[in-house]
């Protein structure tokens, strides 16, 4: 992992579980990378729950991040009880957009609407931190924090007794600047030792199919948007003392994540000598009777509903018994 930054240092050194590379030969150097399997909306809905704790029990998955106001916490609990002698890299999914509040409504009204639930998509929330004079947005990032710290009990309270060990965002809304300095400083203060950098090396796993899908030039608008954000970030760690994995793989290929487009991304990060690298999959899939959590708004209930997300539990399970043999191209 990264620690906060030295300039005079060179990236992290190299670590790990999950290993890739071996010795040097000649002139051409081998690199080990760690790579963390995770997922993230444990917890969003049971059927989610159901596949992302499959794919946990079988061994594909490191960890996950956890959405405090999901709707199957309780089974969340129950699972990571009853197997306390099985690793998980737990993290909480910090959310603004969905929902209720883990917070009383009283001290977060400026996140709210009137019928109590989450007002914001990431969206307006960047527009606020352009637009916003600086005392408004000031009062809604002591908002910001106190949810973040409600949320981060909410998740320690599902987890079993475990550690919680990182902390992210759902739709990367805590990489908006002002809310990304909230967050580290709610982590800090709860003892989250882990933040998310939503940084992926850019790369084309299959370079002239993907021009054609329109998916990925929606991707990669995206994925341009938290590149520069990222380097906003990186200096909010050092003062925060957080640790962060260097790159993460998952944004290009959001929502049609697969072995090939996987690799390719650990490829790329490798490349640029990564020693740590979160690959970010989207395994939960839920039920169309679980579609009310996402009323009103159809592009999302169409994310979480996708039979994508069935195809990328296929083919993270298809990949569990070789996750120690990865190896660079």
């Amino acid at each position: 992992f990264c620690r906060p930054p030295d300039p005079a240092r060179s990236p992290c050194p190299a670590a790990g579980r999950s290993a890739r590379g071996g010795a040097e030969h000649g002139s051409v150097r081998a690199i080990v990378v760690k790579i963390i399997f995770h997922s993230d909306d444990l917890g969003i809905t049971a059927g989610a729950t159901r596949q992302i704790l499959s794919a946990w029990a079988a061994g594909a998955l490191d960890g996950f991040s956890v959405i405090a106001n999901g709707e199957a916490l309780d089974a969340v609990r129950q699972e990571l009880e009853k197997h306390p002698e099985r690793p998980a890299r737990i993290a909480v999914h910090f959310n603004l957009t969905e929902r209720a509040p883990s917070a009383p409504e009283r001290e977060v009204s400026m996140l709210l609407g009137p019928d109590g639930m989450f007002r914001h998509s990431f969206g307006s929330l960047f527009a606020k931190w352009l637009l916003s004079s600086r005392s408004d947005w000031s009062a809604l990032l002591r908002q910001v924090e106190i949810e973040c710290r409600a949320q981060i009990s909410a998740v320690r309270a599902a987890s079993g007794g475990r550690r919680v060990q990182a902390i992210d965002g759902h739709n990367h809304v805590h990489m908006i600047p002002g809310i990304f300095s909230a967050v580290a400083g709610a982590a800090q203060h709860e003892g989250v030792p882990e933040i998310r950098i939503s940084r992926e090396p850019f790369y084309l796993a299959e370079p002239v199919r993907d021009l054609l899908r329109g998916f990925w030039w929606v991707n990669l608008v995206k994925h341009a948007l938290l590149r520069w954000l990222s380097r906003r970030a990186v200096p909010v760690t050092a003062r925060h003392t957080l640790q962060f994995p260097e790159y993460m793989i998952g944004i290009l290929y959001t929502g049609h994540m697969n072995r090939r487009r996987a690799q390719r991304g650990i490829d790329a990060a490798a490349a640029l000598d990564a020693s740590t690298v979160e690959l970010v999959f989207h395994v939960g899939h839920s039920e169309e009777a679980e579609a009310s959590r996402w009323a009103g708004s159809g592009a999302t209930a169409s994310f979480h509903l996708s039979r994508s997300r069935r195809i990328e539990y296929e083919e993270l399970m298809s990949w569990r018994g070789e996750k120690s043999s990865l190896r660079l191209r």
